[in-house]
């Protein structure tokens, strides 16, 4: 698994986790699946929330990458219309080196582009928790 997602709940999420678990009438699936995402919130490592929660390493990565990538799956739209020079311009940068990670970027799967941008949350993951990845490999 190369990509680790980092669960952060608002306290709202939290709160409505929490009542489902406190209620328990839910599917048991659902059930794990809260205690997992409230496990990942509190800073739990992948293996320790899969003995908690008595599920396969697997089920914990996968409930995570959903949340954490949007609940459908599908990556979220930028609306705004902004330029390769533009955002070049907003980041201190040049459009071809603007260009350069964009392909890169959409090479990895962080982000679809056909006449609209889309970013997939995962992207924001990865840059904010500065996964060794994204890293050119030295020789």
């Amino acid at each position: 698994m190369n990509v680790l997602y980092h669960v952060e709940l608002s306290q709202a999420e939290r709160g409505e986790l929490t009542t489902m678990l406190s209620k328990g009438k839910r599917a048991a699936r659902k059930l794990k699946r809260a205690q997992i995402l409230l496990a990942a919130d509190a800073g739990s490592s992948d293996e320790e929330i899969a003995r908690a929660v008595a599920v396969g390493g697997s089920t914990v990565y996968r409930t995570k990458r959903r949340f954490v990538e949007g609940k459908d799956g599908r990556p979220e739209q930028i609306i705004a219309k902004v330029s390769q020079e533009t955002l070049a311009e907003m980041i201190g940068t040049t459009r071809s080196r603007v260009s350069t990670f964009m392909n890169k970027f959409r090479k990895l799967g962080f982000i679809n582009y056909n006449g609209v941008l889309e970013v997939h949350n995962s992207l924001l993951n990865v840059v904010l928790h500065d996964n060794p990845h994204l890293r050119r490999k030295e020789d």
